[in-house]
């Protein structure tokens, strides 16, 4: 039997350093603990990926100054289809 899961959390505002030296540590100086960690329980597989979030990180400021929206704020009406 395959057995997935997955975990979708937020960081914290002025963490993304600290959590990419964190991933860095488990590919790097400490990938033999954590291959033994992962062995110990029974993982083969371990993946991540970053999102960006409106929280002011580069991608939401571009966006807000090219349509004038606040990152966080309430969006427009969605758009009624005329023909």
């Amino acid at each position: 039997m395959i057995s997935t899961a997955a975990l979708a959390a937020p960081l914290a505002a002025g963490k993304l350093g600290e959590w990419e030296a964190w991933t860095a540590g488990l590919t790097g100086p400490r990938k033999t603990e954590f291959d033994d960690m992962n062995a110990r329980h029974g993982l083969d597989e371990h993946r991540a990926y970053l999102q960006s979030q409106p929280d002011g990180s580069w991608f939401a400021q571009s966006v807000a100054k090219l349509d004038g929206l606040e990152p966080g704020a309430t969006p427009p009406p969605p758009a009624v289809r005329r023909l």
